[in-house]
């Protein structure tokens, strides 16, 4: 799930929280892993958790190897930001969105693609 937001304050955090909190019945104990990012830390983001049954968990500082996103950060800048120059957010907004919309359509030809030659690597070894 992706949103893009002009700002990345406390309150764009809630709002992203907010959304996904509505995708799952509230009974549903939700377990989110975040960065270290300062939002994320803040007193009122805790608060939301606490009341609307979501666990917080957070990455290592320094760590973020073991940040999931990392990698599609990684092919945002590499597909969609490098050498670019776009005339304003929107534009790039545009891109960004752009990108991910192929990666997901593209997602599953991927993971078929890297079990089959998981498979053929395993099986050759032994």
């Amino acid at each position: 799930m992706m949103r893009c937001y002009r700002r990345k304050r406390c309150r764009e955090v809630l709002l992203f929280l907010t959304h996904i909190r509505a995708r799952y019945p509230r009974a549903t104990r939700l377990y989110l892993v975040l960065n270290n990012f300062s939002p994320h830390k803040r007193p009122e983001v805790g608060a939301w958790a606490a009341d609307h049954n979501v666990e917080l968990m957070f990455t290592p500082t320094y760590a973020s190897r073991l940040n999931r996103i990392e990698a599609i950060f990684s092919g945002i800048r590499y597909f969609a930001l490098d050498h670019s120059d776009y005339r304003d957010h929107e534009q790039s907004r545009r891109a960004i969105l752009a990108y991910v919309t192929w990666r997901n359509r593209h997602r599953k030809t991927e993971l078929v693609k890297r079990r089959k030659q998981h498979k053929m690597s395993f099986t050759t070894r032994h």
